[in-house]
């Protein structure tokens, strides 16, 4: 695997066999340029495209998605590969809508404010990120969207 763009500390782009990769691990970029072979063992977490042709942006949802998973430690909430690739899958679904919230996140956005205002917390940050580092249209109930994918991994872990 080569690096392709260091993003910074933290994360890089690479290509693989796959095609392009983002690799996120402790000090992954630290030192390295492009065209090097990464070390197998500096890599935490990885994730290929879906959705998103751009994968500039696609590398930033992959962090903002690092970012809320740190979020939750303090909830309980243990991060999983899995969790880590639905949440990136929701983030960019949230880019495409283009500002055009899901039919039911306002249903959703209001119950997670009365019954888990903290994992929604989680989510607002999300979606501030996401905004804030691509400058999209964002609408505020998609939080809810994003909340809710922590919820099931909380329910997934404290009851399955």
């Amino acid at each position: 695997m080569l690096v392709k763009k260091i993003l910074n500390n933290n994360a890089i782009i690479a290509a693989t066999p796959f095609g392009e990769v983002v690799m996120l691990g402790c000090g992954i970029g630290y030192q390295v340029r492009g065209g090097e072979e990464i070390a197998v063992q500096k890599i935490e977490k990885w994730f290929s495209r879906q959705h998103l042709n751009n994968f500039e942006d696609y590398a930033i949802c992959c962090i903002v998605v690092n970012q809320m998973i740190t979020a939750t430690k303090g909830l309980g909430i243990r991060s999983s590969q899995m969790l880590a690739e639905r949440l990136t899958s929701t983030l960019e679904r949230i880019i495409l809508s283009e500002g055009q919230a899901h039919p039911l996140a306002p249903v959703i956005y209001q119950h997670l404010q009365e019954n888990y205002p903290q994992i929604l917390q989680i989510g607002q940050m999300g979606l501030r990120l996401l905004s804030n580092n691509l400058k999209c249209d964002v609408a505020i109930h998609e939080a809810g969207l994003i909340a809710l994918e922590l919820l099931n991994e909380y329910g997934d872990k404290r009851y399955g």
